[in-house]
């Protein structure tokens, strides 16, 4: 019993801190939430339309115009916030909504249907239509980020640029576009290396000079160079909009636009994985595959999506 006595003598309320209820329930006024302070009150009105399709989005303008400071100028002289933006589907513009919230690029889902003569494949957002966005609203940062995202793409699915998304591009683009010069680098490499299976017949590419002698020039300055590289291996600083001696920003966000694959034939969803494409040794070239590939489809009505027959020829 002693012992037990001594014990409680040493948790004694000598030992416990003084409650002071002035400082408990007098709390600041204006307590710090540094996070939230930073969306602000007000929101903008963001009103997205390309072709049929058509989305109304609200955000918050301080946290929309500390992200995009372009969105400054497009606001000033409106008593409400409001702005249309023609050309851009909602599924692009949404993406970029996230990215203003947290900084973050979302995965790609790539989902592959087939029946018995028949395949077909989609793709849950546009990386090229987000990279020519962000060029739009001068984002610099964001586009070298982005253009990753479509290298990344291209290697997983052996894309290539057919003539109508090269005319769609450079329709939507500038001069010196970086965009530009990777999807032309990307189509002379084909034609370069398997012309005969090409979707780029040379009837096609004087039809996309015809109508861009933009796209004429940059064609020609491409195929001067002796040993032209496949744009979607190797390090990508070429196609980037920082200045050489800068430090590239593409290294910290390698998980940017992680691509899934999901694939079903006659309806049911394949349950086993896609096999991951072997690493290639440095110095090698990876052999493009016209038959196997997702080409972009940057045209008004359809986010990124195509069909191809099983004899490969292509409904673009």
């Amino acid at each position: 019993m002693a012992l037990k006595r001594s014990r409680s003598r040493s948790f004694s309320m000598s030992a416990m801190p003084e409650y002071n209820a002035e400082v408990v329930t007098n709390k600041p006024k204006n307590e710090s939430t540094p996070y939230m302070d930073s969306f602000g009150t007000d929101l903008a009105q963001i009103n997205v339309d390309q072709g049929n399709r058509m989305k109304i989005f609200h955000v918050y303008k301080k946290k929309l115009c500390d992200k995009i400071p372009h969105f400054n100028q497009l606001f000033e002289g409106n008593h409400d916030p409001f702005v249309e933006l023609p050309d851009i589907s909602p599924s692009t513009f949404d993406v970029l909504v996230e990215w203003v919230y947290t900084d973050c690029l979302r995965g790609i889902e790539i989902v592959k249907a087939s029946d018995s003569d028949h395949k077909s494949s989609s793709i849950s957002w546009n990386p090229v239509e987000l990279c020519i966005l962000a060029e739009r609203l001068l984002l610099t940062g964001l586009m070298d980020r982005v253009m990753e995202v479509v290298r990344k793409l291209d290697r997983s699915e052996d894309v290539y640029y057919n003539h109508k998304t090269l005319k769609l591009i450079y329709m939507r683009t500038f001069l010196g576009s970086n965009i530009r010069q990777y999807v032309t680098q990307n189509a002379a490499y084909a034609v370069r290396n398997f012309d005969k299976s090409s979707s780029l017949s040379t009837t096609h590419l004087l039809y996309v000079m015809e109508e861009h002698t933009d796209f004429a020039h940059d064609y020609l300055d491409i195929t001067r160079t002796g040993n032209l590289e496949d744009p979607r291996e190797g390090p990508g600083c070429q196609f980037h909009v920082h200045r050489e001696h800068e430090e590239c920003p593409v290294p910290k966000y390698m998980d940017d636009g992680k691509i899934t694959i999901r694939e079903y034939e006659n309806g049911l969803e394949k349950t086993k994985p896609s096999p991951k494409k072997p690493r290639l040794p440095p110095g090698s070239q990876r052999k493009m595959q016209p038959n196997k590939e997702l080409i972009l489809a940057l045209d008004q009505n359809s986010d990124y999506s195509t069909a191809t027959r099983q004899s490969g020829s292509s409904s673009c």
